[in-house]
């Protein structure tokens, strides 16, 4: 293919996709047919998760992933940012502590109740990452107050 400078589409013709297929449902697409049915399932539904892809239309998700080398590359080529088609993101500590700087910036509550019921996203990915949200507003500079009776035990 890198020799030549053939597209998969090139390579392999429609026909020989569908004749060789063991699916009854596939359909060959080329980039841009693909695109606009990923756009027609994103209008129709809301979201394109990889799981959903996978388990209604897996022939559109691998087709995906042939054609444009990964699913990231894929949704790019749809015009879709892949990181918000995701259902679950990626938190590296990094962003994590930004978050939470931001969080504090906007004078939010960062208790944990207020954060799990309003930032579920951010609050499990600093469980994750840190062990308790805690730690986690420690790493990211902020103090949390210290009580002197010791909690309700003690009272």
């Amino acid at each position: 293919m890198q020799e030549y400078r053939l597209s998969p589409d090139k390579l392999y013709s429609k026909s020989f996709r569908l004749n060789h297929s063991s699916r009854s449902d596939y359909r060959a697409l080329n980039k841009k047919e693909w695109i606009a049915a990923i756009k027609k399932i994103h209008k129709q539904h809301g979201q394109i998760f990889a799981g959903y892809l996978k388990d209604n239309l897996p022939y559109l998700y691998n087709q995906g992933v042939w054609l444009f080398g990964d699913r990231d590359k894929a949704l790019q080529a749809a015009g879709f940012a892949p990181e918000q088609m995701r259902m679950w993101g990626f938190w590296n500590q990094a962003k994590l502590i930004r978050q939470i700087q931001t969080l504090r910036k906007r004078s939010l509550p960062l208790y944990a109740k207020y954060v799990l019921a309003n930032h579920k996203k951010l609050f499990s990915a600093a469980l994750r990452q840190f062990g308790s949200w805690e730690k986690a507003l420690l790493a990211a500079g902020i103090e949390t107050p210290r009580y002197a009776y010791g909690g309700r035990l003690k009272i």
